[in-house]
């Protein structure tokens, strides 16, 4: 790509140590410092100065673009006024020739705080700002392009002023389930009959965007892992409590590990220095990932469909990955090697969303901006910097990329649902786009002429062609109330997407005879559906369906843990089986047999979690120790088991690996036991050969940061009655600080060197 002089001199600048200020580009020179994946193209959409601190976009049911801009959002090092300026925009870019450009823009909402959620209903918008849960709606009823019209959906709540504006919700999705998805808290929502109703949830903490698969799977994402909660939705985490168990705080209480390889959180980089002046190297971790997005368009390559977005803008990328399936585990596959889908060497380009059009486009929404932290996560260094180099400066500027395949021309046929009769939304449901399908579907039951569709819609169940259609279909009709007489024929579909979704919305009458006829469904997806569903049930003959469903799918991951959750601490003959080691001799190959039992062991030791924790443990203390006991379940259970005391396996002359119960190393001195932890472990053990023979470091597991260090540490000293003092993640930096030259794991004679010094201390 042919780079600007401009560009050029930009990159020049940031590389001198002198440099006065660090210069924006413009519109032109932007687009040539960007390095993009092979065969697509990008192009701006919108720019300043007709848009200002974007975030996010959406389109209404006519296809114009709502963009939340966040026009207080850190003006100055200091976040003077962020939350008090009280500016934010709703603007409304509309395109009125068809020629895929927007020419028209008008505020439609102005005043607002720091606008962050916009889900489109009809001809209403529904908003939520900063600060607060409430839902309004606005309306434009003359055709201006500025709303006119304002009512209070969901009156919620007000936070504190001084909580965090990244540390609150975003997405407000509507969701294929017919449930409005936020990403943070425990709830989501249902709108329909004119009413907003709030439904308990699991809480899940997430940090910027939300999306969903084509089946409705929700994704969510947090600053350093850009994928996670998407094995099954999150709701069916409450069947533990229904068996009588305990959740934890802001985790998944049994997982089967990240849904992709360390590997994936290491990006390219081609800015030459970060947004502390610091020089960049070549390749750097994820530290504000978020705006996640999976196409769901038309527009792509085959190869290329269900490709997962997500954003960094402190490493000016968007990654794209492909999601793959592993024996029934969503994984995410880096398809561009060492390269990135779309990097900059601007150091303003600010990727903050994605989006997928209805035009099939692909829409990143970038900010533009110098500084792109909250004023509590600046500290003086930071300060210093961005204001001798200018980056403060650059502000209320934004812009709207669009993305294409150069050999998929996009759609610029305009929507016009808002003008269809209901009758006439529903052959969108057959639309390639989900963009399409999913609009025409919450139109149609937002109507209150949606009976007049009912035929139509019990006709596409039965007789379309297009799996995505019966499945929109069946879900309008479940969103409309009236599914139930179309429920047997969608339990015969020949998909399996179908199948599963009929079974899940038995749940809604708690009539499960139906699904008798499904217990021999080969399909694992529907499998898994069906243990879900069934887990809600406490009828002995329902638990022992769950079993014979689990006994046809023993390899399948996503059946394991499934079946882990519905039948949580509930010994039924097929969790014996699996105790006793019969459930596996059916499996012939013995390294696949050894691999799912190995699964299921660690899917069952979750059953073990639930740390009684003292009463005199102060609530902080408490939250570092359960969030310890998540990331213990998720990368140790595995070698020293959920008791603590080691795996051994059948047949093994030691154990995997060393009791940490009554440990002296963990109730010894830091100096001895954290250096385990930062470089990893081998050899002999206390004169003892452990059959794993080494300890890696937590880097490998994916645990660098200091805090998330900290509270593994202080989950594995209070376990077990260890019951030692917890640690502080400034605890875990010092040490990391005292041995930042070592690379090399530590043996355990060595280790009690450290020990032996510092207790001599």
């Amino acid at each position: 790509m042919k780079i600007h002089l401009r560009s050029f001199l930009f990159a020049l600048t940031i590389g001198l140590v002198h440099a006065e200020v660090l210069l924006p580009l413009n519109v032109e020179d932007s687009l040539a410092a960007f390095e993009i994946a092979p065969h697509y193209q990008i192009e701006a959409v919108a720019s300043e100065p007709q848009l200002e601190e974007p975030v996010l976009a959406v389109w209404d049911g006519n296809g114009a673009m709502y963009v939340a801009e966040m026009r207080s959002y850190m003006q100055d090092t200091e976040g003077t006024a962020t939350k008090t300026a009280r500016n934010g925009r709703i603007k409304r870019f509309e395109d009125t020739n068809d020629d895929g450009s927007y020419d028209r823009v008008t505020v439609f909402i102005d005043d607002l705080n720091l606008p962050r959620m916009i889900l489109p209903l009809d001809e209403r918008i529904a908003v939520v700002e900063t600060d607060s849960t409430a839902v309004k709606a606005y309306r434009d009823t003359n055709g201006d392009g500025v709303a006119d019209q304002q009512e209070l959906l969901w009156e919620g709540k007000t936070h504190d002023a001084k909580r965090s504006v990244e540390h609150q919700d975003s997405g407000l999705i509507w969701n294929i389930d017919n449930r409005i998805y936020v990403s943070y808290g425990y709830r989501h929502y249902r709108y329909t009959d004119g009413t907003w109703q709030k439904h308990q949830d699991n809480y899940i903490w997430a940090q910027w965007g939300l999306d969903h698969d084509e089946t409705g799977q929700v994704f969510y994402s947090t600053n350093s892992e850009p994928f996670f909660s998407g094995q099954m939705p999150r709701h069916y985490w409450s069947l533990i409590t229904h068996r009588g168990g305990k959740l934890p705080r802001e985790a998944e209480p049994v997982s089967f590990g990240r849904g992709y390889d360390l590997e994936f959180l290491q990006m390219k980089n081609i800015c030459p220095i970060d947004d502390r002046g610091r020089e960049q190297t070549a390749r750097r971790g994820m530290t504000s990932a978020g705006g996640q997005s999976i196409y769901k368009g038309s527009h792509l390559p085959t190869a290329d469909l269900k490709s997962f977005f997500i954003t960094d803008p402190t490493a000016h990328v968007v990654r794209r990955g492909l999601i793959t399936d592993k024996n029934g585990k969503r994984f995410l596959e880096h398809p561009h090697g060492q390269d990135e889908f779309l990097i900059s060497s601007d150091l303003y380009f600010r990727p903050v969303n994605t989006h997928t059009g209805p035009d099939g486009g692909i829409y990143i929404v970038d900010m533009a901006r110098g500084i792109i932290q909250d004023a509590p996560w600046l500290n003086e260094n930071d300060r210093q910097f961005i204001n001798e180099k200018g980056l403060s400066k650059v502000k209320r500027r934004g812009r709207i990329w669009r993305v294409s395949h150069k050999d998929y021309p996009l759609s610029h046929r305009k929507p016009k649902m808002l003008n269809q009769n209901t009758i006439d939304l529903v052959p969108h449901l057959s639309h390639p786009s989900a963009w399409w399908r999913l609009t025409a579907q919450r139109l149609i039951i937002l109507r209150e002429d949606r009976e007049k569709a009912v035929p139509f819609l019990q006709a596409l169940v039965r007789s379309e062609s297009d799996p995505l259609a019966r499945l929109h279909a069946l879900w309008t009709l479940e969103g409309m109330g009236l599914n139930h007489s179309i429920l047997p024929t969608a339990l015969r579909d020949s998909d399996w997407r179908v199948r599963a979704a009929a079974v899940r919305q038995h749940e809604s009458t708690q009539h499960f005879a139906p699904l008798e006829a499904l217990l021999q469904d080969p399909h694992p997806e529907v499998a898994k559906q069906l243990i879900l569903t069934l887990g809600w049930s406490q009828t002995p003959a329902h638990l022992d369906w769950i079993g014979q469903v689990i006994e046809q799918h023993p390899t399948h991951l996503g059946v394991a843990l499934a079946g882990t959750v519905a039948l949580w601490k509930t010994e039924t003959p097929t969790i014996q089986k699996i105790r006793s080691g019969e459930f596996f001799t059916k499996i012939r190959d013995e390294a696949t047999r050894q691999r799912t039992m190995t699964h299921w062991k660690e899917a069952l030791a979750q059953w073990d979690r639930g740390l009684d924790i003292d009463s005199d443990i102060p609530e902080e203390q408490i939250k570092i120790i359960e969030a310890g006991e998540v990331l213990y379940f998720k990368n140790c259970v595995s070698c020293h088991g959920s008791d603590g005391a080691g795996i051994k396996l059948k047949g093994m002359s030691n154990a995997l690996a060393p009791s940490l119960v009554d440990s002296k190393r963990v109730k010894g001195s830091l100096e001895g036991l954290l250096p385990v932890f930062i470089n990893g472990l081998m050899g002999p053990i206390e004169g003892q050969t452990y059959q794993a023979g080494y300890m890696a470091p937590a880097k490998a597991m994916g645990i660098e940061r200091d805090d998330r260090l900290a509270e593994l540490v202080s989950y594995i000293r209070y376990a077990w009655g260890n019951k030692q003092s917890g640690i502080s993640k400034e605890e875990v930096k010092k040490i990391r600080l005292k041995h930042k030259a070592r690379t090399a794991p530590w043996t355990d004679e060595e280790l009690k060197a450290l020990q032996s010094g510092a207790s001599q201390k």
